[in-house]
């Protein structure tokens, strides 16, 4: 089935929420950028969110990108989520965000 995303009350100073702009939210809010996506994992870094898709078989990743944590190989940041080109057709196990980096686990990677 579908669902909608909603992102809890946060700080938004770093574009983590996903929601087009920096300011903060007191209560959950929605995140339409990822609409109708089939999201099965949200991981959230200090600054930074990642969430997978699995029938899509993608990485979406938005939030402050200094030191390409973001992982779309620059270090601009991103107000709303957008798929990580690097990651897209693989079907991903498990997603780690830290301060400043993402790792990605493969399933049935060797």
């Amino acid at each position: 089935w579908k669902c909608c995303l909603f992102l809890g009350k946060s700080r938004g100073e770093d574009r983590q929420l996903g929601h087009g702009g920096a300011e903060d939210r007191l209560i959950p809010t929605h995140v339409g950028a990822l609409d109708g996506l089939e999201i099965v994992s949200v991981t959230c870094g200090a600054d930074h969110t990642t969430a997978y898709s699995g029938t899509q078989m993608e990485v979406y990743s938005w939030g402050w990108g200094d030191f390409g944590r973001l992982g779309h190989g620059n270090s601009s940041d991103l107000l709303t989520p957008q798929p990580i080109k690097a990651l897209q057709g693989l079907r991903i196990k498990q997603i780690g965000c830290g301060d400043s980096h993402c790792h990605y686990g493969r399933r049935g990677a060797k």
